[in-house]
């Protein structure tokens, strides 16, 4: 059985490796939540201006953790220019 379930752990491993980063518990958690995913950055931002950091702390935090191989510099940013999807409903 721990032989199935460390296979499965195995194949189941998040594609975002650790980040190369070391923060505060404050800067972690917001740095740590755009690495992996949890935060989105404009989250982030909001969550960062609610506990008083400045904004170019805030972009400086933001733009770490965004950095390759982080799960967001996996995502492409929309392209603008495209119109936003439309949902028919009948």
């Amino acid at each position: 059985m721990f032989r199935w379930l460390r296979r499965w752990i195995d194949e189941n491993k998040s594609s975002v490796p650790s980040p190369p980063f070391k923060a505060s518990k404050r800067v972690g958690t917001i740095l740590y939540g755009v690495w992996y995913g949890r935060l989105t950055p404009d989250e982030a931002r909001r969550q960062a201006r609610e506990w008083g950091f400045d904004e170019p702390s805030i972009e400086q935090m933001i733009t770490e953790a965004t950095q390759p191989p982080s799960y967001w510099s996996q995502h492409r940013n929309p392209d603008p220019s495209l119109p936003p999807a439309r949902v028919h409903r009948r």
